[in-house]
């Protein structure tokens, strides 16, 4: 499957722009999002794991303590690593136990990261989902910035809620609400994309650049 590019963006972009006004005023304003595509490998999932329920500046602390260990990091690097050696960076107990679980089954070739490519997105979150710590918010995720899939709306994201609510000057928008799905509706078959403008209008919003997710 294709993987979006900078040209595939730009597409994108084009057609929310005839789908929304908020979005093409922002878009006129301040350019294309970021594409903020990453890697698809262990490194990245351990990345995205560290933004689970924390905010993103303390899931960048916590990952670039990692990152301090190993610069290239690795499945087996884990595994060799104690408990308390993770810990240490700022992950809780419950979250090192779920990267250890999840680097064991990559070595053991029960889970297989590269196979996920070749799989639909709902295929992606199904077997994503089987390992434990991981669940559709990763997966979403994973199929975002990893796999770069075009067309993913993480209905359950505050990032994207909050971004809504300020680009689109609402003052109620619920995570995971009907009206969230209805509203992603819209912006097929680019939502992936729709998701990256509200996360860039928060970022502006907050005074940031860039945040790593």
């Amino acid at each position: 499957m294709a993987k979006l590019n900078r040209e595939i963006l730009r597409r994108g972009v084009k057609h929310l722009t005839k789908k929304d006004n908020d979005i093409k005023r922002f878009i006129s304003e301040y350019g294309l999002p970021d594409l903020r595509l990453r890697a698809a490998n262990f490194e990245s999932l351990v990345q995205i794991i560290c933004s689970q329920q924390v905010s993103t500046v303390a899931a960048s602390r916590i990952f670039k303590r990692i990152q301090k260990l190993e610069k290239r990091l690795s499945p087996e690097f884990v595994l060799s690593l104690s408990v308390e050696t993770l810990r240490n960076t700022g992950l809780s107990y419950s979250k090192v136990d779920y990267i250890k679980r999840i680097a064991g089954e990559i070595v053991s070739g029960k889970f297989n990261l590269r196979e996920l490519s070749y799989l639909t997105d709902e295929e992606v979150i199904l077997e994503m989902s089987k390992q434990k710590g991981i669940g559709r918010w990763t997966s979403e995720m994973y199929l975002i910035f990893a796999l770069g899939r075009p067309d993913i709306w993480p209905i359950n994201d505050l990032g994207v809620v909050k971004g809504i609510i300020g680009l689109k000057n609402v003052e109620v928008f619920e995570t995971g609400s009907k009206e969230m799905s209805n509203l992603g509706d819209v912006y097929r078959p680019w939502r992936s994309i729709a998701a990256r403008v509200f996360w860039q209008y928060q970022n502006i919003s907050k005074g940031a650049s860039k945040v790593e997710l």
